[in-house]
């Protein structure tokens, strides 16, 4: 099984930069978690329908075998 952890960081139009964790298996986001400056790095429970505008994406792909 392969399984591929996605860090996304990216700075929202109102220049607050937030981070994503995404694990992906088999193509389908299984679990994701966010963080943003404003909640010291902590990562929340992700709602997957978020409606946002962002800037300077930047994509880690860490694949895990």
């Amino acid at each position: 099984m392969l399984l591929c952890t996605y860090i996304v960081s990216c700075t929202t139009v109102n220049r607050s930069v937030v981070h994503f964790l995404f694990v992906v298996n088999k193509g389908l986001i299984t679990q994701g978690w966010h963080s943003n400056s404003n909640s010291n790095r902590k990562f929340e429970n992700l709602n997957l329908n978020l409606n946002l505008k962002f800037e300077n994406l930047k994509i880690s792909r860490f694949e895990n075998i």
